[in-house]
């Protein structure tokens, strides 16, 4: 929230470091916030998936 108030200061001064740094730290802010709080959703389907790829990729390598 403090990167984006600091990104519309910026954005009122005209001042592009203001903009350019606050607008990309609150994009990777909002980013490890959605990764952090999707993990428990996405790592049991992710890993699933993966589990099965792999072991059918390992059995037809055996084969």
């Amino acid at each position: 929230m403090g990167f984006c108030l600091w990104f519309a200061y910026g954005i009122a001064l005209g001042q592009c470091p203001l903009i350019l740094t606050n607008g990309l730290r609150a994009i990777l802010t909002g980013f490890i916030l959605f990764m952090t709080l999707a993990k428990p959703l996405l790592s049991s389907t992710v890993f699933r998936q993966l589990n099965h790829r792999g072991t059918t990729a390992l059995a037809q390598l055996i084969r």
